[in-house]
């Protein structure tokens, strides 16, 4: 069995949209994806890819979910910036990491 472990930070350039206590956000990220066979934790391979992840976030629940997961996650938000941990399990894989996104730039 493989573990999939996910260590993503993203820094993007967003229009965020506002509805209520909803801010909907494009941005560009970042993600390196490290694969270790479960029992032995050899390496198996790494990768890095670039994405556009597009977020709804509910900012009076703290909680966040993206296009590829219809699910909500808990976030911890400050300022102009938003936290979270991720630990998931799917189809025999696990996916734990952590996720940053601060807001650097807006674009109008």
């Amino acid at each position: 069995m493989k573990r999939f472990l996910v260590l993503s930070g993203l820094l993007f350039s967003a229009s965020p949209a506002l509805a209520d206590d909803v801010l909907f956000l494009e941005c560009k990220t970042t993600t390196r994806a490290v694969f270790t066979e479960i029992k032995t934790q050899k390496l198996i391979k790494e990768e890095t890819k670039e994405e556009t992840l597009f977020l709804k976030i509910d900012l009076a629940n703290n909680r966040f979910m993206s296009h590829k997961d219809s699910q909500w996650d808990e976030t911890e938000m400050t300022g102009r910036s938003l936290k979270a941990n991720l630990s998931k399990n799917e189809n025999g894989l696990s996916l734990n990491g952590n996720l940053g996104i601060e807001v650097i730039r807006q674009v109008n």
